[in-house]
């Protein structure tokens, strides 16, 4: 089996300083998961963050409770991004919520304006729009606006050429000489086939490399006179966005954001370390 590893001391002539691992949260998506990460990993763990797959039910309290009971920090995912939902996280055992829209669309995010603009004020309210979910390359689901023009939109997808030429989520197979290679299914599908990838898995893959890229206003220029289209990204509801923007400037910041929240909650935030 291929193995990689590396030795900072063959680096260098004194002798290193021995340095601590810094506490790792873990994501988990069940209770079980999070009980075998707490017997296995023990005091490297600095906490968990419990992420169900998008789109499906939120996370009973019955299920905070137990991941909440495992000793460690706990912040839970899944819940709207509201003041109810952190005093009911709270009031669980939780340390907190995962929230990530609100922060993907504020005036500070490096999300490209124009993405902006048409989620928080264009013709349709946020809670309007329409999610589409999105196989990535590792095989997690990823949620992301269903606006025209975008890489989400069919039509645009379909007169797309495939490139794979990012790279960040290719995946490594064994080769038929048994070395290592790397394939994507975002990937000219002959290419993917070619590489033992499986048809059905390329045929509807969009690229979500040059698609994040492109919704971050880096889209990759294509001679000779086109340019790589975004993925707008979503994540909890989209219409709770409206419980932060100025309605005249469909605009608000990341502090905007965390005071909603914390103003609205009824519990106060506890201490974030494992016992």
């Amino acid at each position: 089996r291929p193995t990689c590893g590396f030795d900072p001391a063959s680096m260098v002539e004194d002798r290193c300083p021995v340095l601590e691992a810094p506490p790792v949260l873990f994501t988990v998506r069940t209770v079980e998961e999070g009980v075998d990460l707490r017997r296995r990993v023990g005091g490297g763990l600095g906490g968990l963050l419990h992420l169900p797959e998008p789109g499906t039910a939120p996370p009973s309290p019955a299920k905070i409770q137990r991941l909440g009971r495992l000793g460690c920090p706990l912040w839970v995912g899944g819940l709207p991004p509201t003041p109810d939902s952190l005093s009911l996280a709270l009031s669980l055992g939780a340390a907190g919520l995962v929230v990530s829209t609100p922060f993907y669309y504020c005036a500070e995010s490096e999300l490209d304006a124009a993405a902006k603009r048409r989620v928080l004020g264009g013709g349709q309210a946020p809670s309007r729009l329409d999610v589409k979910f999105l196989a990535s390359p590792t095989g997690f689901s990823v949620p992301v606006v269903q606006l025209d023009g975008t890489a989400a939109d069919p039509a645009v997808f379909a007169a797309r050429r495939r490139f794979c030429d990012v790279g960040f989520l290719r995946q490594v197979y064994r080769t038929g000489g048994g070395g290592l290679g790397y394939r994507c299914p975002g990937e000219t599908i002959s290419a993917h086939i070619a590489k033992d990838g499986a048809r059905e898995r390329a045929m509807h893959q969009r690229c979500l490399c040059n698609g994040m890229l492109a919704a971050l206003g880096m889209g990759q220029v294509r001679l000779p006179h086109s340019t790589e289209t975004p993925l707008v990204p979503a994540g909890e509801e989209l219409g709770a966005l409206t419980a932060f923007a100025d309605r005249a400037s469909r605009q608000y910041a990341a502090a905007d954001v965390v005071a909603t929240l914390l103003g609205g909650a009824n519990s106060a935030l506890p201490p974030a370390s494992c016992s």
